[in-house]
């Protein structure tokens, strides 16, 4: 059986993103809907980037300038972006 994908709590989890603001991220059409509706909505690898990826531009830009950065890259390009930039924020959060 191959990978499922993520629930709501372990993309949280995962991301230290609160669960409210991924579902406020998706109402606000900054993360896509996850691929099923209701308690068994499932998350995928493009979630866990994009909120990465969210978190580290939220230090410089606002969540209107957020959607429109996300949508001018591909998947190549944000996979690039977050390898750095997210790897960073996260060592920078544990030191604090």
């Amino acid at each position: 059986m191959g990978f499922m994908g993520y629930s709501l709590s372990q993309l949280a989890e995962e991301t230290g993103v609160e669960m409210r603001t991924i579902r406020h991220y998706i109402s606000i059409g900054i993360l896509p809907p996850p691929s099923s509706r209701g308690r068994g909505a499932r998350y995928d690898q493009v979630h866990l980037d994009r909120l990465k990826a969210i978190r580290v531009l939220q230090r410089d830009h606002k969540l209107d300038e957020i959607r429109e950065i996300l949508s001018s890259m591909s998947p190549e390009e944000l996979q690039q972006h977050i390898s750095v930039s997210y790897t960073h924020l996260r060592a920078h959060e544990t030191r604090q």
